[in-house]
């Protein structure tokens, strides 16, 4: 995984817990469903056992797996901020490194929005930008250039 794909997972993530959750409530909504006719009407028959069971058991399983891959994205993109955070700390430029990454990988705004932002030519933030990646690169790489 390259610093660039490390960091653009951020771009996703909120989409992919919400989406994670959405999954989990359809589940529910669907083993609701098979217990109550709808619209309250009376029927002579009720639901197959079996059905209903399957979609209890669905929908259990869904938000347990919901949970635990809400839980490890939220606690990877706390991770990630953290350590976009810790960019500051960074020397003389810190503190632009840490406007550029947060900026492009968080609030996903473009180097050229970037750099009128920053009273920057555009070639003068991608060349800090840059720089800010491979700061990046060598304070964190270990952890996610072997995946």
């Amino acid at each position: 995984m390259t610093t660039r794909e490390y960091l653009e997972q951020l771009l996703d993530m909120d989409d992919d817990i919400l989406n994670i959750s959405n999954q989990a409530q359809r589940w529910r909504e669907i083993a609701m469903k098979m217990g109550h006719p709808p619209n309250g009407e009376r029927v002579d028959s009720s639901p197959k056992p079996d059905q209903m069971e399957t979609a209890v058991i669905k929908a259990i399983e869904c938000e347990r797996r919901a949970g635990k891959e809400a839980e490890r994205l939220i606690n990877l993109k706390e991770k990630i901020e953290r350590q976009i955070l810790s960019l500051k700390e960074e020397g003389r430029n810190g503190k632009t490194y840490y406007f550029l990454i947060w900026a492009y990988f968080h609030d996903n705004k473009r180097l050229t929005e970037l750099s009128r932002h920053a009273d920057y030519s555009y070639n003068h933030a991608k060349r800090l930008f840059n720089k800010a990646l491979n700061v990046f690169e060598k304070k964190y790489g270990e952890m996610y250039l072997k995946l």
